[in-house]
């Protein structure tokens, strides 16, 4: 009610364009952009105006996380978790300002966040049965022989789930899952696994590169912009020209076929590369038809100019790795005010017009979580249980680490919580985790 009708970012109203105007597009996740639609369809159905339209979106989106966090207690009552851990975890889930933040902030870091708990959660009960379910079959000469693995059908469907949605709620998520599926199978093949599961394994990464590949170009899904996969090395460019580093007027003149050198100067920032990604004279067409151009030239600039190369990794990144860096900015933390927009949707303060006071001001984050510092949280939990249990019970967390990663290889912000924010909500799953492996 504080902040009605929620948090509605820029790229949401971009999501709810496309549907409007039944446009397919995977600018932003095409399956988080078909979730948009269905709830703006339904309101047009009733009549709704757009503010009401996305009050609805909020509210969906806040049914959807709490449900999330109570399958995540009936997950520990599953597993045994004790009930003073249960209460702890659950009290700090549904009352954390934070998770009301977030319940609240309708862009598409939320929905894969949940995915990402969902998928840890799940990933574990693969780990648990590929360890519980496999036996050795001795051979002839009374020694171990074949072994065998038996893995329910529930468990692989909860585990291919939770990968579908960490593929499809994320324009990287296919890589993310490609990779993670991969180190499943080859623990699956050192495990003797049946020929069935890497079989399935196998498909389903197929499968999931074919359907963001060729099936979004035959039913015409418009893909994200180039741009979007190339941000670190756009911005290691940009630094050359805007610290006057080493470049001939050769590579000024191929640089000036994607954006201006003196639109360089005047807007380059060098911890955000959307001040050059939406700038007059960039040419995202061009980039797309000449991508081995592009990395050419980045190529040659930074083997002349490694140092400013490496420092502007350095800063396009520093929210994801140095815990120093300032943490306290609301930018993109979490969204608490409706974006400006073509459809006057605005902000009102239901809860004051109700009540006759308002609490905006108690509500709104005053203390703000380092990203940096959750990052290696996630990575030193996952040290710790690669030395106590083997490398194969860090493949519960892998998805996390690989989305961290992708971050590292494509941020287009140097500081902005909400790319990390996956790795927060898997936190607890992540605690729950290491204590049942001590327990077992």
């Amino acid at each position: 009610l504080t902040f009605y009708p929620g948090g509605i970012w820029a790229d949401t109203f971009t999501s709810i364009f496309a549907a409007k105007e039944n446009i397919l597009t995977n600018r932003h996740p095409l399956l988080y952009n078909l979730g948009i639609a269905a709830v703006v369809k339904i309101c047009g159905l009733f009549h709704m105006d757009m503010t009401n339209t996305c009050a609805m979106l909020t509210l969906v989106q806040f049914v959807m996380m709490m449900c999330v966090f109570a399958y995540f207690v009936h997950w520990m009552i599953r597993k045994g978790v004790p009930q003073y851990l249960r209460s702890i975890i659950s009290f700090v889930l549904f009352l954390s300002p934070i998770s009301a933040l977030y319940g609240i902030s309708v862009w598409k870091d939320t929905p894969y966040s949940l995915a990402m708990m969902l998928w840890m959660m799940w990933s574990y009960d693969l780990y648990r049965s590929v360890n519980d379910g496999f036996s050795e079959v001795p051979g002839a000469d009374g020694k171990s022989g074949s072994g065998t693995l038996s893995i329910s059908k529930s468990v692989w469907i909860r585990f291919l789930a939770g990968a579908f949605l960490a593929a499809f709620l994320r324009n990287n998520g296919k890589y993310i899952v490609a990779l993670t599926l991969i180190a499943w199978i080859v623990l699956l093949l050192k495990r003797k696994a049946a020929v069935k599961y890497l079989t399935v394994l196998a498909t389903f990464v197929i499968c999931v590169f074919v359907i963001q590949g060729p099936f979004y170009d035959i039913i015409g899904v418009k893909e994200t912009d180039t741009v979007e996969k190339y941000a670190i090395p756009l911005q290691q460019i940009c630094a050359v020209v805007a610290e006057d580093g080493k470049i001939s007027d050769e590579e000024l003149s191929v640089l000036s076929g994607f954006v201006s050198p003196d639109d360089i100067r005047e807007n380059f920032d060098p911890i955000n590369a959307d001040n050059i990604k939406w700038v007059g004279s960039f040419n995202d067409d061009h980039l797309k038809d000449q991508q081995f151009l592009f990395l050419r030239l980045w190529g040659g600039l930074a083997l002349k100019n490694p140092g400013i190369c490496l420092q502007e990794y350095l800063l396009s990144t520093c929210g994801f790795w140095d815990v120093t860096s300032n943490p306290n900015t609301a930018y993109a933390y979490v969204q608490t005010y409706v974006w400006e927009n073509f459809y006057n949707v605005i902000s009102s303060d239901k809860w004051e017009g109700l009540f006759g006071f308002s609490i905006k001001n108690k509500l709104a984050p005053k203390h703000f979580i380092n990203g940096a510092a959750l990052v290696w949280i996630f990575i030193i939990l996952t040290f710790y249980v690669w030395t106590r249990f083997g490398i194969k019970a860090t493949l519960i967390s892998v998805p996390g680490l690989l989305m961290w990663l992708t971050i590292m290889l494509a941020t287009p912000i140097a500081v902005s919580f909400r790319y990390v924010a996956p790795l927060l909500f898997s936190l607890p799953v992540w605690i729950v985790v290491l204590i049942m492996m001590h327990n077992k």
